[in-house]
């Protein structure tokens, strides 16, 4: 077996950006190092660091970032959608969403690994949940709360796997 070439993989960016965009639907990256830092798992970072002995910062805590915004996210559009939902009907509504196994769920069918940089270690359902937390963190920074909105209704609501656990799609 070939021995991956993690520097080389690291300073091509431009596939994981293109990937990135046609997943989102936006436009532009503006910050190529938030991108890259969003895009960087744990565990390749950590690879990536003792092969060139340059300090690279991972998705780790951009991903906290993503966390509370996915729950924001979720709260203005229940929110949205009925102007007088009761708090814990908020609460029904987006716990399901926000649990680290059914981010890393969908992010392996979504393919979310064409767009991170990645090592085995990180594609457990874990390391592709935090993943999928910064890339929501990354929308947010980059284009804010709307952006973000918009990518967990067509990205997250309209996913499958909530009805495989009988939970509301909708308020």
């Amino acid at each position: 077996m070939a021995k991956r070439d993690y520097q080389n993989e690291f300073l091509s960016i431009e596939l994981k950006e293109k990937a990135f965009l046609d997943f989102t639907g936006l436009s532009v990256i503006k910050n190529r190092e938030l991108f890259k830092q969003a895009m960087t798992c744990v565990d390749f970072a950590q690879k990536y660091e003792d092969i060139t002995k340059k300090i690279v910062l991972n998705n780790k805590s951009i991903a906290i970032i993503g966390d509370a915004v996915l729950t924001l996210a979720l709260t203005l559009i229940a929110f949205e959608n009925d102007k007088a939902i009761k708090p814990e009907k908020v609460a029904i509504f987006n716990q399901p969403k926000e649990k680290n196994e059914y981010l890393g769920i969908i992010g392996k069918e979504q393919n979310i690994i064409n767009m991170i940089f990645a090592s085995n270690e990180d594609y457990v359902v874990g390391g592709i949940a935090t993943a999928y937390e910064a890339i929501i963190a990354f929308v947010f920074m980059e284009y804010g709360i709307k952006a973000v909105q918009k990518f967990v209704e067509k990205n997250i609501l309209n996913y499958e796997y909530l009805t495989e656990i009988n939970e509301p799609i909708r308020c």
